[in-house]
């Protein structure tokens, strides 16, 4: 389920992933962790939260890769402090706009080498 409790549409597999992220925007640096990946975007547990729609530049690491990705990405759900439980901490969802082919498949074959976590 989507932060707001609609149903969510993932199509794709993810994996649970516990890496640093660091993101910013608009000059400004921040530090988070993600906790699950896919090619279609990750989720950066922080409680310095971003606007919904706002473009993000994420940097992490991919273990099927050579060196970290740098990507745009824009700010698609929020989930505050106020919303975070022990089990969903606050954070946010990232969309990637620009993640390159390459980085797609090094992420995809990241999810089948741990095992794919799909939400229904």
């Amino acid at each position: 389920m989507a932060p707001d409790g609609n149903q969510e549409q993932r199509q794709k597999g993810r994996a649970d992933y516990d890496v640093q992220v660091d993101f910013e925007s608009d000059d400004t640096f921040y530090v988070g962790f993600t906790r699950n990946i896919s090619d279609g975007g990750l989720f950066i547990a922080t409680e310095r939260t971003l606007p919904v729609g706002l473009p993000v530049v994420v940097r992490f690491e991919v273990p099927t890769l050579p060196a970290p990705l740098t990507v745009l990405a824009e700010v698609r759900w929020v989930r505050t402090p106020a919303q975070a439980n022990a089990e969903s901490p606050a954070g946010m969802g990232v969309f990637f706009l620009d993640l390159p082919p390459e980085a797609a498949v090094a992420i995809n074959r990241f999810i089948a080498d741990r095992g794919a976590i799909f939400f229904e």
